[in-house]
């Protein structure tokens, strides 16, 4: 729902103030990634009121999913021809035969391979999660990986705008995209609350959450060791 709502708001309002009906056709296409990330915080938060556990916990236990599904999309917007990248002439731009911009061009341009670079920038950020969370690990300030995906996936997607072809909701002459409008205030937010975190942290939980997912670094599997008892006193025992 924030994916679609975020597209509609935030990318193409003009058509779709006139077409309310269309608003909750999802079949017919229309996502946004920032959408996507203003209803998971939502969700977070009714998780963690639901489950009594601590927002900062549950971003914490989220991040590594978040990252890896930002990922994968990008490599599906790669092989579907979606959300292509800028004209260049560099020696790595690939031509999309099914992006509508180039369909109907009897050549079609080079173009930044911009959903390559995301998903790039996303594995980069999932290892830097994995690290962090193994090297730290109760010594982590809860919190700090939900921060550090916020902070560090919008930094990166504002960078990456640069290469991409602009969307609807800005026009070409603009200095930013929408793309980048929209991941100031969220990578502003991730800073703010890393510098939160390190002012006053919070202890994490002792297992690393990497490792939770797996059920490495638990007890789980730790094969029981039964009390030794003592030896009863029988009959033969020696007489003091």
């Amino acid at each position: 729902l924030g994916a679609r709502f975020g597209h509609v708001f935030f990318y193409d309002w003009g058509y779709y103030s006139s077409h309310p009906a269309e608003i909750i056709q999802f079949w017919r296409g229309g996502l946004a990634s920032h959408g996507a990330t203003l209803g998971l915080i939502v969700a977070l938060f009714w998780f963690g009121k639901k489950k009594k556990m601590s927002f900062a916990e549950v971003t914490d236990r989220f991040s590594f999913s978040a990252a890896l599904g930002a990922t994968l999309v990008r490599f599906g917007n790669f092989f579907n021809s979606e959300i292509v990248g800028r004209v260049t002439d560099q020696s790595w731009g690939v031509r999309f035969p099914r992006c509508a911009e180039d369909r109907f061009k009897e050549v079609i341009p080079l173009r930044h391979p911009s959903q390559l670079y995301e998903g790039i920038m996303g594995a980069l950020i999932i290892l830097t999660l994995v690290l962090v969370d193994r090297k730290f690990k109760e010594k982590r300030p809860r919190g700090l990986l939900g921060a550090l995906f916020l902070s560090l996936y919008f930094t990166g997607r504002f960078i990456v705008e640069f290469f991409k072809e602009y969307q609807t909701g800005l026009r070409n002459d603009q200095l930013l995209t929408m793309g980048q409008v929209l991941s100031i205030p969220l990578a502003i937010a991730g800073y703010v609350w890393l510098f939160i975190l390190i002012k006053n942290p919070k202890p994490a939980q002792t297992t690393p959450v990497s490792a939770a997912a797996t059920g490495h670094g638990t007890n789980s599997g730790a094969p029981k060791v039964k009390k030794q008892q003592s030896p009863k006193r029988g009959r033969n025992r020696k007489k003091r």
